[in-house]
């Protein structure tokens, strides 16, 4: 068993759905479209967040998020 059958079964997915997605030709071509435009914009790890075409930089998940969030944004109300 692969990998991804074993995340597939961990989630309880319905495997033979899940195989004929793996299966399919647009499914591995977004796949790969998506490792490619990460690469390509220095993505190398999870989450990478943008804002307008900009890399967001922000480390603490919590305040400091929001607050470079409003700032990059521009706060309203």
């Amino acid at each position: 068993m692969g990998t991804a059958d074993k995340v597939a079964t961990s989630l309880k997915l319905e495997q033979p759905k899940f195989s004929a997605c793996l299966a399919f030709d647009a499914s591995q071509q977004f796949v790969s479209d998506s490792q490619q435009l990460a690469k390509d914009l220095g993505v190398t790890g999870t989450p990478t967040l943008f804002i307008n075409g900009q890399r967001l930089h922000a480390h603490d998940a919590g305040e400091g998020l929001k607050v470079e969030l409003e700032r990059r944004l521009g706060k309203k109300g």
